[in-house]
């Protein structure tokens, strides 16, 4: 992982995140967000990008919560 780029086991084959908005409630990036810019589903692995680096690259058990951008 990167502070703008890691893989979750999160399960969809499918380009559902792009464009949304990742907000991380618990671990070192706890209280920041950022919008998904590219979402890569390779070998039962989903790999997010985002636009604005979070403060350090997101460790295993960091919660996060994925949602959709109100206009």
């Amino acid at each position: 992982p990167t502070t703008t780029s890691f893989e979750t086991s999160i399960v969809v084959n499918s380009d559902k995140y792009t464009k949304q908005a990742i907000y991380f409630f618990s671990g070192s990036n706890q209280g920041f967000t950022s919008a998904v810019t590219t979402y890569d589903f390779t070998n039962s692995k989903v790999k997010l990008t985002v636009t604005d680096a979070f403060p350090v690259a997101p460790g295993n058990g960091d919660g996060f919560l994925i949602f959709g951008k109100g206009a």
